[in-house]
């Protein structure tokens, strides 16, 4: 896979469940294929998350499925790639406490979801894509200055997906401001558009 951080998997991951609850299983296919060669590595995840039965039927998803366990296996035969990776155990911690943001999420309970990806944060502080989650979170409780810190926090992480930004509807409580307009202008120059 091209040279990317750990946490690119994640934005391919949330990209794949969003074609999948939108019923276009080869675009959810195409994005976990991406997520599982940038890394991710949650079987466990795969395997539970509801975002995912429109696609968890197809032999597609279960082949992808056998690659993260195989990689898994092989990774904990093998010493820690590089010292900014995270290890197995954060990296499990993070996926469960994101899964679990999300079913607090779908059941509109804000402050429980903020409550774990703060969480997610104290484990990662960099992660980018706990970053991202936890604006959407803000602007959804149209908390719009803790929204809009929290997306510059990620995009100082290295959160750089500037299609995400301008179409997550999450964003809405934030989209007409000066300042997301500023953080989008910025993620136009790092994408140098």
């Amino acid at each position: 896979p091209p040279k990317a951080s750990p946490c690119d998997g994640l934005v391919q991951y949330n990209m794949a469940c969003l074609h999948s609850l939108q019923g276009r299983p080869l675009d959810a296919m195409a994005h976990l294929a991406g997520a599982v060669d940038y890394g991710f590595a949650s079987a466990r995840t795969l395997r539970e998350d509801p975002d995912l039965e429109g696609v968890r039927g197809l032999p597609e998803f279960q082949q992808l499925v056998a690659r993260v366990v195989a990689r898994r296996q092989q990774q904990q035969q093998e010493p820690p790639a590089g010292a900014d990776q995270l290890c197995a155990k954060d990296q499990d911690r993070i996926d469960e406490l994101v899964l679990k943001a999300e079913m607090q999420l779908r059941s509109k309970e804000y402050e429980a979801a903020v409550a774990l990806l703060r969480q997610a944060v104290a484990v990662a502080p960099r992660h980018k894509v706990v970053r991202y989650n936890l604006a959407c979170v803000y602007s959804l409780m149209n908390r719009r200055s803790q929204a809009l810190g929290a997306l510059e926090k990620a995009i100082d992480c290295g959160f750089d997906s500037l299609d995400v930004v301008l179409a997550d509807a999450d964003l809405e409580n934030v989209r007409r401001t000066l300042e997301f307009k500023g953080l989008v202008n910025r993620l136009h120059r790092l994408a140098g558009v």
